[in-house]
């Protein structure tokens, strides 16, 4: 699953639809609560916002949403390009936050490609 620069999310639906859509893979439709409850773990402040609209958010709760929705198709390796471009600091640390915590919770293995190196060396196995 490659999550590619930006927000890539789909404005006009809910936070709660736009992670129903990332379940589009049969064995993620089968396990969309499990996963919703997964990615809300790993993005606590999504959890009070799934009613709300993707484009009312802030660019931080944006960028942890696109994650999110990628997260919820059961991927066996995630690509992230710049997870936390355009980001205020605060809420990219909320978005590496949510990194370490994703990995580990799942086996799914996940390439960064982010100029904001230390923070990534922080949760990484492997850089180069």
């Amino acid at each position: 699953m490659h999550m590619p620069q930006g927000r890539m999310i789909f404005a006009s639906m809910t936070v709660a639809d736009n992670l129903r859509l990332g379940s589009h893979r049969t064995i993620a439709r089968d396990r969309h609560d499990e996963r919703r409850d997964l990615v809300l773990e790993i993005f606590p402040a999504l959890a009070d916002m799934l009613g709300r609209d993707g484009g009312a958010l802030l660019g931080g709760q944006q960028q942890m949403l696109a994650v999110a929705r990628g997260i919820m198709a059961c991927p066996r390796l995630v690509m992230l390009d710049e997870p936390s471009m355009g980001l205020a600091p605060r809420a990219a640390d909320d978005m590496f936050a949510g990194i370490a915590r994703l990995l580990e919770s799942e086996t799914t293995a996940m390439i960064v490609v982010e100029q904001r190196a230390y923070e990534v060396l922080e949760v990484c196995d492997r850089a180069w």
